[in-house]
């Protein structure tokens, strides 16, 4: 082969690995909190429902997942700057609909539940509330009639444990959290609340990727493969872990 051969192929050797350095790293970042059975977050590392579904989800999809655990307005904020890809869990607003893309396939809805002390107010409607202080977790939504009510006396706390915490302190008069993540935390911090009988319908819960990510090509193989694992099963085996 001639030096000038042997240079040319040298040459497309070396393109091909400068190619190989500079192809798009398939990394999404995740950002979200502590909101144990949905998203449990130990040392940088989430499981828990959605967790678990979204590992599996980019593992089928050729992606790698890099959570930050952060509370509910940050995540929101970076989402609509773009410094994260995504978020798992949040519920559908026409606000959010501005910076942020919802996959078409969604979590089961999760169900708002409000937590009392024993002898704290039986609240078995909305207009139960009228007075009471509700401890919620900044920067989420609960339900319509909530979240638009203006008179509302909200306590507005960093985490849902810490607002089951101020009602068992008599801080408050009643904590508003999704049903399942509520009973969870009960259970594993051994509060002497209980749930009161008025339990609010949920909305479905979604993955939703921040209009300014880079990586919006993942959107479709993501979907895809939500759907399969809702075919083969899959899902409906990690939704049981955590009953």
């Amino acid at each position: 082969m001639t030096r000038l051969g042997s240079g040319f192929l040298c040459g497309l050797y070396g393109l091909s690995l400068l190619a190989q350095a500079v192809e798009p790293d398939k990394l999404l970042h995740v950002v979200g909190d502590h909101a144990p059975p949905f998203r449990i977050v130990v040392q940088g590392n989430c499981s828990g429902i959605y967790c678990d579904v979204m590992q599996a989800l980019a593992k089928r999809s050729g992606y790698r997942l890099k959570f930050s655990e952060v509370p509910p307005k940050r995540a929101l904020m970076m989402m609509e700057q773009g410094q994260a890809d995504l978020m798992l869990g949040p519920n559908r607003s026409s606000e959010r609909e501005q910076f942020m893309h919802y996959l078409h396939v969604s979590f089961p809805p999760a169900n708002k539940a409000f937590y009392v002390r024993p002898d704290g107010p039986n609240i078995q409607r909305y207009e139960d509330l009228d007075g009471l202080l509700v401890s919620v977790e900044a920067g989420k939504k609960f339900f319509d009639q909530f979240d638009a009510d203006t008179r509302m006396r909200r306590d507005l706390c960093n985490d849902s444990l810490t607002a089951l915490r101020k009602v068992a302190a008599a801080r408050s008069d009643v904590a508003l959290l999704p049903e399942q993540e509520g009973d969870w935390l009960l259970r594993r911090e051994g509060l002497a609340l209980q749930k009161a009988s008025w339990v609010v319908a949920g909305k479905p819960s979604y993955i939703a990727f921040s209009r300014r990510s880079a990586q919006q090509d993942a959107i479709p193989a993501l979907e895809a493969a939500f759907l399969a694992m809702q075919a083969d099963g899959s899902l409906q085996a990690i939704l049981a872990r955590y009953r």
